[in-house]
């Protein structure tokens, strides 16, 4: 059963699609949460700390049969991003937050759905040639929805956005952790332990 679509739960599924792309991608997460407006119109946003540089030396990766049913290549550490992963790791979100609209029953294009995303998705191709630039649109836009409609990944983002809106209520450290996430998404994806540093 999804969960009901408000605010609330439409910024969590956003940043939880964020976080599986990252893991997916090798991407290090320091950190996610959601928060409510301040300016009291009854919005929500939410943030999701990455490295954006490049994948570091060891990657806590799911298993290989997760990116065989994704069409991918499983990332190799000390690699930097391509371009298709950056558009990806933005428009998974939003392609998170449609989907619970779909399983609602609900238009998305009624919703308010990853403003900013779809304009960081337009800065990391504004400087391409438009048919190569949308070559890499529709490309990532593929994956991302891929994503989104694999059983697996979807049962992980589910339970990473449940757990956003559980852990926004709490008066300390609102926000998840690294360590956090990865113990959440491996219910679902079998990831392998994370390093004893990491928190």
């Amino acid at each position: 059963m999804a969960m009901e679509v408000t605010e609330k739960t439409l910024a969590a599924h956003n940043e939880a699609g964020h976080g599986i792309e990252a893991l997916l991608q090798g991407r290090l997460i320091f950190g996610m949460g959601i928060y409510t407006s301040l300016n009291g119109d009854g919005t929500w946003g939410g943030q999701t700390e990455d490295d954006p540089i490049g994948r570091h030396a060891l990657l806590a990766l799911p298993p290989q049969n997760v990116y065989e049913r994704l069409w991918r290549t499983v990332p190799q550490g000390f690699t930097p991003f391509e371009l298709w992963e950056c558009c990806t790791f933005k428009l998974t979100a939003i392609e998170a937050e449609k989907r619970l609209c779909e399983l609602n029953g609900i238009d998305s294009s009624t919703q308010r759905i990853g403003k900013q995303d779809v304009e960081d998705t337009k800065r990391c191709i504004t400087d391409l040639p438009p048919e190569t630039a949308q070559s890499i649109l529709d490309v990532a836009q593929a994956r991302a929805r891929r994503v989104v409609e694999d059983p697996d990944c979807w049962k992980a983002l589910e339970l990473l956005a449940q757990a956003l809106v559980e852990v926004c209520e709490r008066t300390e450290k609102p926000y998840m952790t690294t360590r956090e996430i990865h113990n959440i998404v491996s219910q679902t994806l079998s990831l392998p332990p994370l390093e004893d540093d990491i928190t």
